[in-house]
């Protein structure tokens, strides 16, 4: 711990003296997304494990830590845009609402994967909340055609069927296999 602690904060040691060069003036930055869900616990996009609002507590108040206060994004407001291009703000949600890539069974999480138009924006649909949805750059890249279709029930919620007629639930909790199910 003590050598993590000396390599964040010195340049270097000079040798003959032992003494380190002085703090350095660009400590290092590392983004973490952290959601409070409620007076105790919430969780970690980096991590994706639980953490306690004591543990954010004691991040912030370390003297060697640089905090960024992102705006909240309510995950059921309704963004809608009239361009193909996905902005930021709903990338953001689609990421922080989702987490991961929405293809059966994939875990790649949804920061940095592309937005995808479930219903394609050159037929019809929109640039939108309810509409748009994390992909993998594999699996986005191998929907459609690879065969597979899915549609979005609700946020969190996607039913997808395979190019074999195999039917998928994914949502929040993760994939169910509902067999082969009569066409839609």
């Amino acid at each position: 711990m003590a050598l993590g602690v000396i390599a964040r904060h010195y340049l270097a040691v000079t040798l003959n003296t032992g003494r380190g060069a002085g703090p350095l003036t660009n400590p290092r930055r590392v983004t973490i997304n952290v959601h409070l869900r409620d007076a105790d616990t919430g969780r970690c996009d980096t991590t994706r494990a639980p953490i306690s609002v004591e543990q954010v507590r004691g991040w912030c108040t370390n003297p060697d830590t640089q905090v960024m206060i992102r705006p909240v994004r309510d995950l059921n407001d309704h963004v809608r845009v009239d361009a193909y291009e996905v902005p930021d703000r709903l990338a953001d949600q689609a990421d922080e609402r989702d987490g991961s890539c929405v293809h059966p069974w994939c875990t790649r999480p949804a920061r940095g994967c592309d937005k995808d138009h479930c219903q394609p924006y050159d037929r019809g649909g929109s640039t939108s909340s309810d509409n748009v949805a994390p992909f993998c750059r594999r699996h986005h890249r191998a929907k459609t055609p690879a065969g597979w279709r899915y549609r979005i029930l609700t946020p969190y919620a996607y039913l997808w069927r395979s190019p074999d007629g195999h039917t998928y639930y994914r949502d929040g909790t993760g994939t169910t296999d509902l067999g082969r199910l009569t066409p839609d």
